[in-house]
């Protein structure tokens, strides 16, 4: 015999759309994960900005000024 012959499709498709139905309106809201970049995980993250720009992070080695006054301090955005 056929497996297929054994499902009752109106109780499995009634209860199906119930238990959609179920979880719409029981989740919870989605949770924000926020992941910083490290020196490990540069390559796998994209920045959002308040612009809504992504962008990805390059590194570049630089050598630091000898005059303090010539380091920038640049504000978050």
């Amino acid at each position: 015999m056929n497996v297929l012959s054994y499902i009752n499709w109106y109780a499995f498709v009634f209860s199906f759309i119930i238990g959609i139905i179920f979880m719409y309106f029981y989740s919870e809201e989605p949770v924000k994960i926020y992941v910083y970049p490290t020196a490990k995980n540069f390559k796998n993250v994209q920045v959002l900005d308040k612009s809504g720009t992504c962008f990805s992070i390059e590194t570049k080695e630089t050598a630091c000024p000898e005059n303090d006054s010539n380091i920038k301090k640049v504000p978050i955005q």
